[in-house]
């Protein structure tokens, strides 16, 4: 291992882009409308970027 205590700590910063392909339409609507049965797809998502993100630091 190399020792790296040295280092001064640095802010990072980093931008993702998706793209989501469903074979209804209804389920674009549903998502829009939050009216999916396992719940607000949208948040859930957002909260498992920022588990994500936290456990890669």
């Amino acid at each position: 291992m190399v020792d790296i205590t040295h280092k001064q700590t640095t802010l990072r910063t980093a931008v993702a882009q998706a793209t989501v392909k469903v074979s209804k339409p209804e389920t674009i609507t549903a998502i829009r409308k939050n009216t999916v049965p396992k719940g607000d797809v949208l948040s859930m998502s957002k909260a498992d970027r920022f588990i994500r993100s936290e456990a890669n630091t």
